[in-house]
This record gives structure tokens, C-alpha cells and sequence, in this order.
């Protein structure tokens, strides 16, 4: 957890900071008299704008509240240790002092709150005390972790496998959990035992774990267009122990690393788009899930009149086209209906002017005519001779013009034809 301002960080994410407050607690004995300590609690941050109130807790007890950072003990003799806490930030407490010498009970914790990752692996250490005149019973009944469940872990089969114990420094003690899980997101509890009966002491308030993934998000949006600006935030659901170092995928490959958990993409570009990933140096095989940004690209004011341009020139050739190949498609067409009506013209022998005027022949008794009897006449006969369809286009034709065509209706009349007219 990081510490720096006494203030909550801005929502903008644009800063390096998480939530902050006061750090590194501590307490320091001044011996008044003989029978008088001091007891002060201090920080190494500035309180000059801030006022708080501090309480005063002896072994798990507490005291006394005070403003001034300061708590008088009467009793060299007292064997419990004291540490002090800043109001309503219970989880930020100062170690644990003996009011006299360095012996008496107590048990400090390295850290009282981690974050750590699902799959990832954890160690709680603690350093723990007792007044002289004690013995320690060294056994796994006597030393050992429980959570809030007042479960000892050695006998709890979630952890089975999963936990292991080092205790070979003298008044010190870790716990390790491996391959964490949400449900180990608990309290834990050291506790150990002496050859008395009441020569016990459970270090409470314990070590609060809590475990989380990681999860990527994109602001503001993870839709966006070329030119904008977009963070992408590796967030949990608690500041990650230790300040780790993040890393950044793009499609699965590496990006950059940085110490802050955002990387700011200002202007985005339409490279930038993909599948992004987020992970902690170490655990890199703990990535968070992927998400996807989209980068539309944006077309400017001039790109769009132009375009707009090119459409209008595009629609404009098209008509044109179609109204050449309307026009030709015409022509065509009247081509066609010519052609046709010349050959029907042609095709077969037409007579242009044929008179005939009908007379009535009167056969006398003795086969003689009585008299003379008019004959048709014809003024002109006209034929055309007919075109084969395959022939080259049709010439015109000579008309042989008659003068007169005589047509007798008895068998045995003359037939008098006319020479032509030339």
C-alpha cells in the first residue's frame, strides 16, 4: 500500500498515488521516574493539517484515547506491551513496546493488511514475546495460525497441502499459503502457548488478507476514434502489497512496464487497437482478462468535402453513360426497323398500275364474232424480281413498262402483246 498525502486519491487516476495515510506508527518510551513512562506515539508523516485522535491499546485492551499523541503508564513492573492506533484506522497500528526491557507479551506483525493475487502465494511474519520466568512449548498444538473461525489451519482441510510453517528463528514465526483463492481472504491469527497456564497470548488484531484478480479497464470508453485519448487501468479490488511493477499486452506481446498500474494512450491511433491484457511483474502468468479497443478513424472536414466531391463526380459520369448508351440503343433500334421495311418493300413482284376494263364477247351463229369487243387494257405492268435474304443489299430494278397487254377470252382469239416501251 502506498502512503503519501493524508488524502484519497482523485477518481482522474492521473497521479501516482492509491489511498493514503498515515504511515509507520511507532511508539516511543520516555521514563519519567521511577515509577512513570511516557508513552508517545508518533509518525513520519506531517500532522500539521490534521488532527487526529489516538488510542491507546494494552496487549488487546483498550486504554485510552487522547489528541496530544501522548499516554502516561504508572508501574515499571507492568509485563504487557502497549501500542497505539489513529481513530477510526484500526487497521494502521504501531508495533507492540514493553513499558520496560524488551520482554514482555506481545506480537508484532510485519504487515497487518496484504493484497495479494489469486494463484499467487503469500507470507505472514510476525516476531512475538514473553516475560522471563516462562518456557515456550514448541509443538503444534501450542504455536500456531488460526483464522477468525478460531480454526487452527493445521486442521482445517482447505489449506491442506497448501500451507507451511517456519519457526526455526528464535521469536519469530511465517506462515506461507500457496495457491490462494478468494475464500482465503480472512484474518489471521498467531497464537502461542508457555508451561503456565496463563502464559498465552493470541497477536490480536491479526494480519487481514485479502485476495484478488486483476481486471483491466479502459477510460472512458473502449470504443473510441483516432485523435482521442483513452487510459487503460490494471485495477483490483485492493492496492496490490509491495508497489509491484505492471505489465502491458497488446495481442498477447509484451508493451511496456511501468510502476504505476495506467498507461495513458494520448492521441490513440488506429495501431493501438487490439486485445489488451494487464499483469504484475512475477506473476505474469496472472493476467487479467483480455479487453478489446476499437479505433475508429476520423475523417476531417476537408476529407469529407472531398469525398463528398468524388461521389457527386462518380454519379454524375454514371448518368451521363447511361444517357450515350440509351442514344445508341435508339439509333440502333430505328436502324433495324428501316432495314426490315426496305426488304418487305422488295421481296415480292408488285404490279403498279394494272386497269382492266371487262367487254362481253357475242359469238354470232356461225362462230364469227357480231362485233368487235372491247379488251381489258393495261396501262403498265410492273415486276420486281424478288431478293434472297442472304444477297447483298437489294439494287434497284429496270421496270419494263407495256403499252397495252391484250388478253382475248375465247381459246382461239389472238393474244396481242405489245412490244415494250423503250
Amino acid at each position: 500500500m502506498t502512503y503519501a498525502d493524508g488524502r484519497m486519491c482523485p477518481k482522474s487516476l492521473m497521479n501516482n498515488c492509491s489511498i493514503t495515510f498515515f504511515r509507520d506508527l511507532h511508539v516511543k518510551v520516555t521514563a519519567i521516574n521511577a515509577v512513570k513512562v511516557q508513552l508517545t506515539c508518533r509518525t513520519t508523516c506531517s500532522l500539521t493539517n490534521l488532527k487526529p485522535t489516538f488510542q491507546w491499546y494494552r496487549k488487546r485492551d483498550y486504554v485510552a484515547s487522547a489528541t496530544d499523541q501522548k499516554h502516561t503508564v504508572y508501574g515499571k513492573s507492568d509485563d504487557d506491551g502497549y501500542y497505539c492506533v489513529v481513530q477510526d484506522q484500526k487497521d494502521l497500528l504501531s508495533p507492540s513496546v514493553c513499558v520496560q526491557g524488551e520482554s514482555c507479551w506481545r506480537v508484532n506483525y510485519m504487515k497487518h493488511r496484504i493484497c495479494a493475487l489469486i494463484g499467487s502465494s503469500v507470507n505472514i511474519s510476525c516476531n512475538y514475546s514473553y516475560p522471563p520466568g516462562y518456557v515456550l512449548v514448541d509443538s503444534d498444538t501450542n504455536t500456531y495460525w488460526y483464522t477468525t473461525n478460531l480454526r487452527s489451519l493445521t486442521k482445517d482441510p482447505n489449506y491442506e497441502h497448501r500451507v507451511k510453517f517456519s519457526g526455526q528463528t528464535k521469536n519469530h514465526h511465517t506462515l506461507t499459503i500457496n495457491n490462494l483463492t478468494e475464500r482465503d481472504s480472512s484474518e489471521y491469527i498467531f497464537r502461542f502457548l508457555t508451561n503456565k497456564l496463563q502464559g498465552k497470548i493470541s497477536g490480536l488484531p491479526g494480519v487481514k488478507i485479502h485476495v484478488t484478480g486483476l481486471t483491466l479497464k479502459m477510460i472512458p470508453a473502449a470504443n473510441t476514434t483516432e485523435g482521442q485519448r483513452v487510459t487503460l487501468v490494471c485495477s483490483s479490488s485492493c492496492p496490490l502489497t509491495d508497489n509491484p511493477t505492471y505489465r502491458w499486452y497488446q495481442n498477447s506481446v509484451t508493451q511496456k512496464q511501468s510502476q504505476q498500474n495506467y498507461v495513458v494512450l494520448d492521441p490513440v491511433s488506429s495501431q493501438d487497437a487490439g486485445e489488451y491484457s494487464c499483469a504484475v511483474k512475477g506473476h505474469e502468468e496472472l493476467r487479467s482478462p483480455e479487453e478489446t479497443l476499437t479505433v475508429t478513424q476520423q475523417f476531417s472536414q476537408s476529407s469529407a468535402v472531398k469525398n463528398a466531391a468524388i461521389g457527386i463526380t462518380v454519379v454524375c459520369l454514371s448518368l451521363v453513360f447511361l444517357a450515350c448508351l440509351w442514344t445508341l440503343r435508339k439509333k440502333t433500334q430505328d436502324s433495324r426497323t428501316d432495314t426490315t421495311q426496305s426488304g418487305q418493300t422488295h421481296s415480292d413482284p408488285m404490279y403498279d398500275n394494272i386497269s382492266a376494263v371487262s367487254r362481253t364477247l357475242v359469238t354470232a351463229p356461225h362462230g364469227e364474232p357480231t362485233e368487235p369487243q372491247d379488251e381489258p387494257h393495261y396501262s403498265s405492268v410492273h415486276f420486281h424480281r424478288s431478293t434472297n435474304s442472304n444477297s447483298q443489299p437489294p439494287q434497284r430494278q429496270e421496270d419494263v413498262q407495256y403499252a397495252a397487254v391484250n388478253f382475248n377470252v375465247s381459246p382461239d382469239a389472238s393474244k396481242t402483246f405489245s412490244r415494250p416501251a423503250l
